[in-house]
């Protein structure tokens, strides 16, 4: 991307939202085969965190798990999301893996890399009784805002650190995409971001 685009920091992304072709398969899915989770790979980030969460895809010969920091059990879900994949030709990223996460506890602001690099992420459940996803810069706490129809947005893990609450007895599931920019793709977020998400978007001043 282009140095004087760097500022952005949060946006929606312009595309359906992700949810599972039938709940109660989903929960079935989730319940048996999601577990707990331990980092595999040491970076810049000493912080540890409880995560419960499970792999529903990973592409064909793809072996650079290393790169996602967590082992994560694998167990092929993708019919359980066979909506997202029948329209995944518009997805802006060409996708390697495909992780449900869900945090146990309240995390801390963080970078989850220490390099530039933009992030995707959808939330496709979530019963907390307000939003728990936050980014830290300018010395204030702003929280994730999103439009109705999508839940999906892109943050630049580079700019600022990002965390979470977690309020006991409530839940957040997470999607968490690895995998390479289509070519164009994030400049046409850049361009949604100014036409069409202005009143969502953060930026950093």
């Amino acid at each position: 991307m282009h140095d004087n685009k760097l500022k952005l920091i949060s946006t929606p992304i312009d595309f359906p939202k992700i949810e599972p072709d039938n709940w109660d398969n989903w929960w079935s899915y989730w319940n048996n085969y999601s577990s707990l989770v331990s980092k595999i790979s040491k970076n810049h980030n000493p912080n540890s965190n409880s995560w419960r969460g499970v792999d529903l895809y990973i592409k064909k010969g793809y072996e650079d798990l290393a790169n996602t920091l967590y082992k994560f059990p694998y167990i092929d879900g993708t019919h359980l999301v066979q909506n997202f994949f029948s329209m995944i030709d518009k997805f802006p990223m060409e996708v390697n893996v495909i992780r449900a996460i869900s945090s146990l506890n309240n995390i801390k602001p963080h970078k989850d890399f220490d390099y530039p690099n933009y992030s995707l992420r959808s939330i496709i459940y979530d019963d907390n009784p307000k939003q728990t996803w936050w980014y830290y810069y300018d010395r204030k706490i702003k929280f994730l805002n999103m439009p109705n129809f999508t839940n999906t947005w892109v943050y630049a893990d580079n700019e600022t650190t990002h965390g979470s609450m977690y309020y006991k007895n409530h839940k957040k599931i997470i999607l968490m995409f690895f995998g390479d920019w289509k070519e164009g793709s994030l400049e046409k977020i850049y361009k949604d971001a100014k036409n069409k998400f202005s009143e969502f978007v953060l930026y950093k001043n």
